[in-house]
């Protein structure tokens, strides 16, 4: 049994409504993007889930195509990498040149660091693989069917990659939307 399939099994499932209600309790804020994103994801997969994930648990979480809107740099590549492989890359191996060319998402990630420690690390989003059909983002994701795939939070899951080896959080808490495993899929 996959660590997502024990998660669909032993976890509380709530409807849409109450998806929308946490993401805007939140964020405080609504950005019409994230929701349409939620909204797409309601509709290509059959049910949600509310759920804790252990901090060791997110590292295989699977991140969209990433782009920082100002410096038009790409930051996460189209197909997608493991929140592992982006943190090793962007803020553990190559943290100079990752502040000087994306400096907006390096802040991003730096307030975030610093919010987290204030008022914890809030609710996340995802998904049980990827869906194509919506957003250019997660179209040409890999090898990613069956894994979390982000929906909302990247900068707080890059930061708290950082925070979680330094502060030792133990857990985050997602809801996700999934597929009923007893349905075909096609």
């Amino acid at each position: 049994m996959t660590l997502l399939d024990y998660l669909i099994d032993t976890s509380k499932r709530i409807n849409f409504k109450k998806v929308l209600e946490i993401y805007h309790i939140s964020h405080g804020y609504q950005n019409q993007y994230e929701v349409n994103l939620l909204n797409e994801a309601n509709g290509t997969f059959d049910f949600w889930i509310n759920t804790s994930l252990d901090i060791k648990n997110i590292e295989n979480i699977i991140l969209p195509k990433h782009i920082e809107k100002e410096s038009k740099n790409i930051v996460i590549p189209s197909e997608g990498e493991s929140l592992k492989e982006c943190y090793n890359r962007l803020l553990v191996t190559e943290r100079s040149n990752y502040k000087s060319e994306t400096p907006i998402c390096f802040e991003k990630i730096m307030s975030q660091k610093e919010k987290i420690k204030q008022e914890g690390p809030g609710m996340f989003f995802f998904s049980q693989g990827p869906f194509h059909e919506f957003c250019e983002n997660y179209k040409n994701i890999e090898n990613a069917e069956n894994k979390l795939v982000h929906l909302d939070g990247l900068h707080r899951l890059l930061a708290i990659m950082d925070l979680s080896f330094k502060n030792k959080l133990e857990k985050i808490y997602a809801c996700i939307a999934v597929r009923n495993k007893f349905k075909k899929n096609g």
